[in-house]
């Protein structure tokens, strides 16, 4: 069950609807002073009749910026400051007279807010992975294009598999295609005739066993396998505890043995270990890999490289599921459509380089001047796109008037001694006012946008106003 902790709700609050949450899956809790990681996974219900002022700075500390937790405010317009400071964080604001089911599909936002925010971090980290992964595949690739010869490159190959592995210390033996035996051809610290006049018959040691079976072998304590050869599967000067053997095979041609020896740390080498030595064992298939991974990665980012905002595929699938929830619980969604004045000026008589500092210090400004659950996204130069969930076309005049007068008041690059003065302009439409679909809503907060930069400039527009 998901996780509900009560704030100043009372105890009728929970006589009323403790029962009702349980049976659509979710458990309320009194909230209790704990370490704020605790609370992973979990909504915060905040009501203001009974609400203390350590209670609304708990609250506060616990959904502000940089927390996930998404809070559900029941009657949002008290009095107290901490409950006002609490219901400008909320995810949903309930009246005093709210029914249960809007009680419940405020859950349900909340839960579904949760899972995306989840499934965004889910990718960052997955990116950040694969982009570890890219780099590695791309020196391999440099490598192997290089004018070295040929057991250099295989030195600096298997370095670098170690290296991504965690292991410490690494063979490498080729098949004798007449003998039908494994040739050491280079080993870590150990190179050229010192290593050749080693020869491994198959089935014979850990190597010798995976070239037998054509399937990679992990030993995580050599000590309890009798397969283990300690003439064979060993580097010099080392103790050898736990060994990975891979055999190299393109085309169902068994050329060799990849073995790393002895996880770093004391550990055991693993499926994911196994994995990506898999990636690079055959030459062919890594330059099929290669392409690939370009794609992959390229569904995985989400964020502009420069201003580090989410970008146009962020944008495109948030804005969908932001819809698909107005629609279900009848709620608007604006969007804003923000455009630099005169920007070519600004990169034509101070360069580039300065231009793209600009558009990092807007995108802070942008990102100080709005709500958590806001959505900012650079949609392409010096243009931005602001989605504001559950907020009307009034509400969002004012978010983009507030914005515009940051923008005219900031000194961009004061600290580089350029205090650079810009304005910008502001188009808004809003659904279910002025658009039913994703691709009109954009369409019509784009043009509104550009109707104000054909005319005033530095000024908001809203669809259908005067």
């Amino acid at each position: 069950m998901i996780k509900v902790l009560a704030l100043g709700t009372g105890k009728d609050f929970a006589v009323g609807y403790g029962e009702f949450m349980r049976r659509h899956g979710y458990e309320l809790d009194p909230f209790k002073s704990r370490k704020s990681s605790e609370y992973a996974h979990t909504i915060l219900l905040v009501g203001g009749e009974r609400l203390t002022d350590r209670e609304a700075d708990a609250a506060v500390l616990l959904s502000g910026p940089g927390r996930q937790m998404p809070v559900i405010v029941i009657d949002g317009g008290g009095k107290s400051a901490g409950l006002k400071k609490i219901a400008s964080l909320a995810r949903y604001n309930l009246p005093g007279s709210f029914r249960k089911m809007d009680l419940l599909a405020a859950l349900k936002g909340c839960r579904e807010d949760m899972e995306l925010r989840e499934g965004a971090s889910a990718l960052k980290k997955e990116l950040s992975h694969k982009t570890d992964e890219l780099n590695y595949f791309l020196d391999i690739t440099r490598t192997l294009a290089s004018s070295l010869e040929f057991p250099v490159v295989l030195a600096k190959i298997m370095e670098r598999t170690r290296s991504m592995v965690g292991a410490e210390s690494w063979c490498l033996m080729l098949m004798n295609q007449e003998n039908r035996e494994l040739v050491f051809e280079s080993a870590m610290g150990v190179t050229g005739k010192k290593t050749r006049r080693f020869r491994i018959k198959v089935g014979q040691g850990i190597a010798g066993w995976a070239v037998e079976d054509r399937a990679p072998k992990l030993v995580p304590d050599v000590s309890k396998e009798k397969r283990f050869d300690r003439k064979v599967d060993r580097t010099p000067g080392r103790t050898t505890r736990s060994v990975m053997a891979v055999p190299i095979i393109i085309e169902n041609r068994l050329l060799g043995v990849m073995e790393l020896i002895n996880k770093s740390g004391g550990g055991a080498f693993d499926k994911e270990d196994l994995r990506l030595v898999n990636l690079i064992i055959d030459q062919t298939a890594l330059a099929i890999e290669r392409s690939d991974m370009y794609q992959r990665m390229a569904d995985l980012v989400i964020t502009d490289d420069l201003t580090k905002l989410f970008n146009l595929r962020y944008l495109d699938r948030t804005l969908e599921v932001e819809l698909e929830r107005a629609l279900r619980y009848n709620l608007p969604i604006s969007l804003i459509f923000m455009d630099v004045d005169y920007f070519k000026k600004v990169n034509d008589q101070f360069g580039h380089l300065v231009g793209s500092k600009l558009l990092v210090e807007v995108s802070r400004l942008l990102l100080r001047g709005l709500r958590k659950v806001d959505i900012v996204a650079r949609y392409g130069g010096d243009e931005f796109v602001v989605v504001l969930p559950q907020t009307d076309a009034a509400a969002a005049k004012m978010i983009a008037e507030r914005l515009r007068r940051n923008i005219e008041k900031h000194s961009f690059l004061a600290s580089e001694n350029l205090g650079i003065r810009l304005t910008a302009s502001f188009g808004i439409a809003c659904y279910p006012e002025h658009a039913k679909s994703k691709e009109e809503l954009m369409r019509l907060a784009d043009e509104a946008m550009y109707r104000v930069k054909y005319c005033t400039r530095n000024s908001v527009y809203v669809v259908g106003s005067e």
